[in-house]
């Protein structure tokens, strides 16, 4: 059972801890009031087979409006929670173990590039609440990570695959 757990820990490393996030304080406030609406509720997955993982995530309709910028691009940030990620396994010891732990739900935005060739990103931004689960959960490394990265922009792994994400976009000024 330990194994699985320890398994489930690592799958979610994987997919949360790509890289680094980006700390908003080190970001200019954006210099436009532009936006992007979307108008309904955006569902994507990603399979794992090698970890018997496949994963869910919906982003949000409504209003993302610009609020950071770098020399990269523009982020624009949902209200509220808007993204939601859930979980499920083919294993049915694994299984048990996302019991209570999904669906999770995290305050998330945009990111778009200042190259126009590349799709847009969604970010998120991990908490203090899912710090202490992680830690409780997987142990001192994953706890350590985590805290390293609480309130930091991510982006998330699994991204829309295509230009479908991109067409559901609307941009405005």
């Amino acid at each position: 059972m330990k194994f699985f757990c320890h398994l489930k820990s690592l799958s979610f490393v994987l997919i949360f801890a790509g890289c680094a996030g980006v700390e908003p304080t080190k970001l200019k406030k954006a210099s436009t009031n532009n936006f992007i609406e979307i108008s309904q509720d955006y569902h994507f997955d990603e399979n794992y087979k090698l970890a018997s993982m496949h994963y869910f995530y919906t982003l949000s309709a409504g209003k993302y409006l610009a609020k950071y910028e770098s020399k990269s691009g523009v982020y624009y940030e949902g209200d509220g929670t808007c993204l939601e990620m859930n979980g499920e396994s083919s294993s049915a010891s694994l299984q048990k173990t996302l019991v209570g732990y999904y669906p999770k739900k995290y305050k998330c935005g945009i990111f778009v590039a200042n190259k126009t060739v590349e799709i847009p990103k969604i970010y998120y931004y991990r908490d203090k609440e899912e710090s202490s689960v992680d830690a409780r959960k997987a142990g001192v490394l994953i706890k350590a990570l985590n805290d390293m990265e609480i309130d930091n922009i991510q982006i998330l792994r699994d991204q829309p695959k295509g230009d479908a994400f991109k067409s559901i976009l609307n941009f405005s000024k």
